[in-house]
C-alpha cells in the first residue's frame, strides 16, 4: 500500500502530456498545420493556374518545379542561419508568416496570376516564405521536447508530422473548391 489506489503516472507519459497542454505546442502545431495547408495548397495553385490560365505544357510545369528545391535550398543555407542569429527562432516565423501574407496578396491581384512571370517570381517567393516558416518551426519541436518532455521527443514530433499532414491533407480540396469559385478566394484561403 500507501498509494490509497492512486495509479502511478510515468514521468515520461506526464512529461508527454505537459509538452500537449503547452502553449509552445498548441502555437507549434498550429503553425504545422496552416504551413502545411499553404505549401501543398499554393503548389496546387499553381498547377491549376499554370495549365488553365497561361495554357502551360506538362514539361513546362514539371521543368517549372525546379524552382522548389532551388528556393528551399538558397532559404536553407543563405537566409535562415543569420536570420535566427539576427531576429531568432520565433522572430523568423514571425516575419516570414506577414512576408507570406504580403506574397499572397500580391498573388490574390488577377495581373499578377494571370502572368507568367508573376506566378514563377511568387512561387518563389512563396517557397521560401513558406521554408522560413517550417524550418524555425521544427526546429521549436527540440526546445519543446527538452523543456516539457524529455527523452519523449518522438511522440513530440509525432505530433507536428501530424499536423503538418492533416494542413496537407485539406488544402488540395480547399484550394481546388474555392480555385473554380475564384483562384483569388483560394489564394486568400491560404492566409
Amino acid at each position: 500500500g500507501g498509494g490509497g489506489g492512486r495509479k502511478e503516472v510515468s514521468s515520461t507519459s506526464f512529461s508527454a502530456a505537459a509538452a500537449f497542454r503547452s502553449g509552445a505546442m498548441v502555437s507549434h502545431c498550429y503553425t504545422a498545420f496552416a504551413v502545411g495547408y499553404q505549401f501543398l495548397g499554393f503548389l496546387v495553385l499553381f498547377v491549376l493556374m499554370a495549365k488553365q490560365v497561361l495554357r502551360w505544357s506538362a514539361t513546362i510545369i514539371g521543368w517549372s518545379f525546379i524552382a522548389i528545391p532551388v528556393a528551399n535550398t538558397v532559404t536553407m543555407y543563405l537566409f535562415i542561419p543569420p536570420l535566427v542569429r539576427s531576429v531568432g527562432v520565433h522572430g523568423l516565423i514571425t516575419y516570414s508568416s506577414v512576408c507570406f501574407g504580403v506574397v499572397l496578396g500580391a498573388f490574390a491581384l488577377p495581373a499578377v496570376h494571370t502572368s507568367p512571370s508573376g506566378v514563377m517570381i511568387v512561387t518563389f517567393c512563396l517557397i521560401i516564405c513558406i521554408v522560413m516558416v517550417q524550418v524555425p518551426n521544427q526546429t521549436r519541436i527540440k526546445t519543446i521536447a527538452d523543456t516539457y518532455a524529455p527523452g519523449n521527443m518522438g511522440s513530440i514530433t509525432g505530433a507536428s508530422r501530424v499536423c503538418f499532414a492533416g494542413g496537407q491533407t485539406v488544402s488540395p480540396i480547399v484550394c481546388a473548391v474555392l480555385y473554380v469559385r475564384s483562384p483569388s478566394l483560394a489564394i486568400v484561403s491560404m492566409l
